[in-house]
């Protein structure tokens, strides 16, 4: 009887060209091939350490002894070592992006605020990853119960709560490679007279009190005048600014003095006659 040994050696795998490092501009394919000495072979790809799969961005294909990693429209995020294995053997490249500049796609807009209320600043960057900075006229904006800063997609948001006539400012949103600028304005809330003043009748030289009340407090200095005349503070003229209470003080009169007082906020108004008679 004759034994007949069958002795299998399995070939031996070699790179016959080594991976080459990339710097591709984000957005840009990067394209990688290891060529090895045999064809049919199996082999992977890792990325960072971890293995790499087709999908819809990624591709992996073999053109026998070629072996080739297509990576389309590159991301930052992409950036890494690329690793080519085959049985017992690799090769190592660097997978380098050069990002592109943030950009903003959709600027602030100019917006006006009631006062009181909360106005939102928006403008859309490029790219979902994009940090900016706020600033009002040069100052930083750094979040606090005033100011709130959002980040969502491609979008970022200044809120500004409980906004009063000191917020009037020119707000910036700095992408670092590009900003926007916008202005925020703030409207005074509809005032309303709650109770109007009332007609007077005073022996002069005596002082006389004129008061009325508004539906909010008034923020802005209101208007007195008296015959069309405005009045100003000084000068036996006092004006009285508490909350929503308004008060004309006028400490020394004159039958000249009688005529028709006027109160004005915003767009609420309010008169009486004033009579001062002769002592």
């Amino acid at each position: 009887q004759i034994v007949k040994e069958l002795e299998i050696y399995e070939r031996e795998i070699q790179i016959v060209k080594e991976l080459e490092d990339a710097e591709v501009r984000e957005n840009d394919n990067a394209v990688f091939v290891c060529e090895v000495s045999h064809e049919g072979v199996n082999s992977e790809w890792l990325k960072d350490g971890y293995k790499i799969r087709s999908n819809n961005s990624v591709k992996i294909r073999q053109e026998g002894a070629k072996h080739f990693l297509l990576i389309c429209k590159v991301r930052a995020e992409d950036a890494g070592e690329i690793r080519f294995t085959a049985k017992n053997v690799e090769s190592v490249a660097r997978l380098d992006v050069n990002e592109l500049p943030i950009k903003i796609v959709k600027p602030l807009r100019d917006k006006t605020a009631l006062e009181k209320h909360k106005v939102i600043l928006e403008c859309k960057v490029s790219k979902p990853r994009a940090r900016v900075r706020w600033y009002r006229g040069e100052e930083e904006i750094h979040p606090t119960d005033k100011y709130e800063i959002c980040s969502e997609d491609c979008y970022r948001q200044l809120v500004i709560h409980d906004v009063s006539f000191e917020d009037e400012d020119s707000y910036t949103c700095d992408a670092f490679d590009d900003c926007s600028s916008a202005k925020v304005l703030v409207e005074e809330q509809a005032i309303l007279v709650v109770k109007d003043l009332a007609d007077v009748e005073v022996t002069a030289p005596h002082g006389v009190v004129l008061e009325c009340e508004m539906s909010v407090p008034v923020i802005r200095p209101p208007q007195w005048s008296l015959n069309g005349q405005l009045l100003h503070h000084g000068n036996g003229v006092h004006v009285e600014n508490k909350g929503t209470i308004q008060k004309l003080i006028l400490s020394k009169t004159s039958p000249g003095m009688s005529g028709v007082v006027k109160f004005t906020a915003g767009k609420a108004r309010s008169s009486a006659q004033l009579t001062v008679k002769a002592d």
